[in-house]
């Protein structure tokens, strides 16, 4: 019997609404001439490489939690939930660099 339904249901989707937020406000505060702060990117990184990496990394833990929902569903689904929580503080603390 596969077990992963809530993480395909609440947790998966709560990981990638938080990505999404993150990546609206990144792309937000880019445009109003501020810059990824995350020094991974590069301090003059392009919104296309920024988000070409968080859609990368997100699949891959998409992926590797999918996995372990087979055998451990609570604890892909509280992974995946607490990514989309942190995700979403960080677009939040995006949105404080806000210059409008």
């Amino acid at each position: 019997k596969d077990e992963r339904g809530r993480y395909r249901t609440v947790g998966l989707p709560l990981m990638l609404a938080g990505t999404g937020l993150d990546l609206a406000s990144t792309y937000h505060v880019m445009r109003q001439g501020g810059h990824e702060a995350n020094p991974l990117y590069g301090r003059e990184a392009s919104f296309g490489k920024v988000a070409a990496i968080n859609a990368g990394i997100a699949a891959g833990i998409a992926l590797a939690l999918d996995r372990v929902a087979k055998k451990h569903p609570k604890a892909a689904t509280l992974a995946a939930a607490s990514i989309g929580g942190v995700r979403g503080a960080v677009a939040a603390r995006n949105l404080m660099f806000d210059k409008e």
